[in-house]
C-alpha cells in the first residue's frame, strides 16, 4: 500500500498535469497489491489503468502503449527516476526496506577481515541503509568506498544492467560489498570485475563469497566470444523499450559486415527466444538489457554488444 507521503507526490502529479487517466506499473513482487494501490490513487477522482505486463525495471515504461489508451499520467512504482522527459509524464514512486541489514554485517564481519578498503554497493529498495552499513564497517577500521553511476539516483545504487556505481572505483578497493535480496544485482557487478564480491544477504542472512560465481562468467565470457569470431550469420537482437533501445543498431549491422558475416535485426519488445522460431542465424548479438545474455535461455548463444565492439 501506498504512504501518505507516496498519496501526495502523485496527487501533486495529478494537479500539475491535470491527468484524468493514470497508467499503474508495478514491480512483480507488488502484483498482490496493485488492485489496493490503484483504489488508493482513485480516491483523488482519476481513472486508474493497470499495466499488467511484467516490469523489467526504470527502464521499461510502457509511454507507447499508454499513449493509446490516453493516459495522461505514468505512476511507476518501485524504481527510482530514470527519464527526465517522456511522452507521457511519470511519477517515480520510489519504495523502500527497512529489513536489518546491521544485524546481519555485525554476525558476519570476520568474512571481510582481510579487506581494508570495501566498495559499498546496494539496490534502490535498501539505498537508505547505505549510510548505517557503512558506519558499522568505519567502526571495525575499515576504508568504506561509495561510487555514483551516471544513470542512478543515489550514490552507492546499482542496477542489474549497470553496476558502475561501483566498477567505477573499483581500483581503490580491496573488495566489494553488495547487500540485498536475491543474487540479481551481485552477479552483475561480479561480470564486470576481477575484485573479490561479497553478497550480504537479507534472505538467508549470512555474507556470501562470489568468486565461484566470476570464475563460471568470465570463463563463459571466453567462449561467447569465441563463438561468435567463428559464426557466420549474425542475429542482432533490438527491443523498443525506451530504457534499453539502442538506435544504432543499423550504424552496429554494417561494422559486422565489413568483417564478413551475414547480419539481420530483429526488433522486439519483450526479447523472447518464441520470437526468434523459424529464422536462422548461428548467435544473437544482443543490444538491450545485458542481462538477457545471462537470464533468458536461447537454443543459440548470445553475446552483448560491449563485448564484441569493445
Amino acid at each position: 500500500m501506498l504512504s501518505p507521503d507516496d498519496i501526495n507526490t502523485i496527487e501533486k502529479s495529478i494537479r500539475k498535469y491535470n491527468a484524468k487517466v493514470i497508467a499503474l506499473q508495478v514491480p512483480e513482487g507488488l502484483k498482490t497489491e496493485v488492485q489496493a494501490i490503484a483504489g488508493q490513487i482513485e480516491k483523488s477522482g482519476v481513472n486508474v489503468i493497470i499495466f499488467a505486463d511484467p516490469c523489467f525495471g526504470a527502464c521499461d515504461i510502457p509511454c507507447t502503449q499508454m499513449a493509446q489508451y490516453n493516459c495522461d499520467l505514468i505512476v511507476h512504482i518501485g524504481h527510482s527516476e530514470m527519464f527526465k522527459k517522456q511522452s507521457i509524464p511519470i511519477a517515480y514512486i520510489e519504495y523502500f526496506s527497512d529489513t536489518d541489514v546491521a544485524g546481519i554485517l555485525k554476525k558476519e564481519m570476520t568474512k571481510l577481515k582481510n579487506y581494508k578498503s570495501i566498495a559499498l554497493a546496494t539496490s534502490i529498495q535498501h539505498i537508505k541503509q547505505i549510510p548505517k552499513v557503512s558506519g558499522i564497517l568505519k567502526s571495525h577500521q575499515k576504508k568504506v568506498l561509495i561510487g555514483k553511476s551516471t544513470i542512478s539516483k543515489y550514490p552507492g545504487q546499482v542496477l542489474g544492467c549497470d553496476p558502475s556505481a561501483v566498477i567505477s572505483i573499483q581500483d581503490k578497493a580491496d573488495c566489494i560489498l553488495y547487500f540485498g535480496t536475491g543474487r540479481f544485482h551481485a552477479l552483475g557487478i561480479a561480470k564486470k570485475t576481477d575484485l573479490p564480491v561479497f553478497l550480504l544477504s537479507l534472505e538467508d542472512k549470512k555474507i556470501h563469497s562470489l568468486k565461484k560465481e566470476q570464475f563460471i562468467l568470465q570463463k563463459k565470457k571466453i567462449i561467447r566470444k569465441a563463438k561468435y569470431d567463428n559464426a557466420k550469420v549474425v542475429c542482432i537482437v533490438a527491443t523498443t523499450k525506451p530504457g534499453q533501445m539502442n538506435k544504432n543498431v543499423v550504424e552496429i549491422k554494417k561494422k559486422i559486415e565489413k568483417k564478413g558475416k551475414r547480419v539481420f535485426i530483429a526488433i522486439m519488445d519483450v526479447i523472447k527466444p518464441e520470437s526468434l522460431l523459424g529464422m536462422d542465424y548461428d548467435i544473437i548479438l544482443n543490444t538491450a538489457c545485458p542481462r538477457i545474455e545471462e537470464d533468458v535461455v536461447f537454443k543459440k548463444p548470445v553475446i552483448n554488444v560491449e563485448d564484441v565492439l569493445e
